[in-house]
């Protein structure tokens, strides 16, 4: 089995000019922020992986993410209002894999002018 010095990382996804991204889906429904889940790790690693796949939430519509893109890290982003435990499964090119859990929280700016609605 792999070595894991990988980690699971996630952060707001903020605009240009460093202001956190919301939305609404609806009239009257929860502000959303836009947020950005992916692995971190040395080089090598990074290199041995083939695919990542993020189970969301299941109130999420499409729970079950992958990406097979090593250039950004294998990230994915969602738009999301609470926080939450994902299941994080790392694919290695080996034909090994192996499944890691990290929980989903995140700090937002307490002044308004911090905020921009997308």
């Amino acid at each position: 089995m792999h070595n894991m010095t990988i980690l699971i990382k996630h952060n707001v996804i903020k605009s240009i000019d460093g202001k956190v991204k919301y939305k609404t889906f609806k009239d009257g429904g929860k502000e959303q922020f836009h947020l950005g889940v992916w692995v971190d790790g040395t080089e090598r690693e990074l290199d041995s992986i083939s695919k990542v796949e993020y189970k969301l939430h299941p109130s999420f519509r499409k729970q079950i993410r992958s990406s097979e893109n090593r250039n950004n890290n294998f990230s994915i982003t969602f738009w999301t209002w609470g926080y939450f435990e994902i299941e994080v499964t790392i694919y290695y090119s080996s034909g090994e894999s192996k499944t890691l859990r990290h929980y989903l929280e995140y700090e937002l700016p307490e002044k308004a002018e911090d905020y921009i609605k997308v």
